[in-house]
């Protein structure tokens, strides 16, 4: 009776410990799957970490100019700013992506100095632009037969606030002595037009 009471303890024992290892896989296994199912919860949360487009559609490029959208076009006012604005916009629209005419002075304004600016244009640009466009845009105007001249020298000024260049140039209308002033924080670009005969326009 002792024997048998041993076989069946052993008997139990074996089934036990098989009963056990089947546990213990069937548990490996369910950890296995719980991790593959894991893996794709964690590129979907990548994807939410992406720069989302921007909700504005007008905004097609960083480098644009925000007041360039708002900017309100006004007609020449005269025959002289049509003439000028004839001149020097094909220029700006095509270094700047476009441009607008969105002012314009027609009363002559005399300087400290005695300068006399006779007219200004004034445009808003497409494209934000800062100091490094002074020599592009100084070419620009000379590839379309704009020369340089003596008041502000053979090359562009500028520094963080501000662009600054003269030409001559002239048309079947007139001949014009131009200074274009641009101005950086506010994207302003000034196109004044001064009184020929100046000192400041002869070359030495």
């Amino acid at each position: 009776m002792k024997n048998l009471f041993s076989a069946v303890g052993f008997i139990m024992l074996i089934f036990l410990c098989i009963l056990s290892a089947a546990t213990t896989g069937c548990s490996g296994k369910r950890e296995e799957s719980s991790i593959q199912k894991a893996e794709p919860a964690s590129s979907a949360q990548k994807e939410g970490t992406a720069r989302p487009a921007s909700s504005d559609p007008a905004v097609t490029d960083i480098s644009d100019n925000v007041n360039f959208r708002s900017a309100k076009v006004v007609s020449p006012a005269n025959e002289t700013i049509e003439d000028l604005d004839r001149m020097v916009a094909p220029v700006l629209k095509k270094y700047f992506g476009d441009a607008r005419l969105v002012g314009q002075t027609i009363e002559p304004s005399t300087r400290p100095d005695g300068e006399v600016i006779l007219e200004t244009l004034q445009y808003s640009a497409k494209r934000w632009f800062g100091p490094e466009d002074a020599k592009p845009l100084h070419t620009a105007f000379r590839d379309a037969l704009f020369r340089p001249s003596p008041r502000l020298g053979s090359e562009p000024t500028k520094s963080n606030k501000y662009l600054m260049m003269s030409f001559f140039n002239k048309s079947s209308l007139k001949s014009y002595s131009l200074v274009v002033h641009m101005t950086v924080p506010d994207q302003t670009i000034l196109i004044q037009s001064f009184r020929l005969g100046s000192k400041y326009d002869q070359f030495r």
